[in-house]
């Protein structure tokens, strides 16, 4: 037996982000630095490091500043990234980590990273 699949349409596999995606995901300056930092960091990243991490890069490394940002990560930032799929978050460990469709983020990044260090 054998079917006939000339008039089926393949479907889609193309990963890419939307442009739209892209800029939003990258018009936060602290998003940004999220993703600087998990690009240099291989696997799981605690929110509690990248508060204490964007807090620095802030110039603020305060314990009430890390909350601050921590609570901005958990509430802006990484739901912003996982519902692009570019980040998954691991919520009984706290974490969060690039997925392969983050990659699409980096020759945009690199254009700004100059002017954000």
């Amino acid at each position: 037996m054998t079917i006939d699949t000339s008039n089926v349409e393949p479907a889609s596999t193309d990963p890419s982000l939307p442009a739209s995606t892209v800029f939003e995901l990258l018009l936060d300056r602290h998003r940004r630095y999220v993703l600087y930092y998990l690009f240099e960091t291989v696997g799981e990243v605690s929110l509690e490091e990248l508060a204490d991490r964007l807090a620095r890069w802030d110039g603020k490394p305060t314990e009430s500043r890390r909350e601050c940002v921590r609570i901005e990560l958990h509430h802006n930032h990484v739901p912003r990234l996982t519902d692009a799929r570019v980040a998954r978050y691991h919520p009984s460990r706290d974490t969060v980590e690039l997925l392969p469709a983050a990659r699409q983020l980096e020759p945009h990044l690199d254009l700004v990273a100059d002017s954000d260090r």
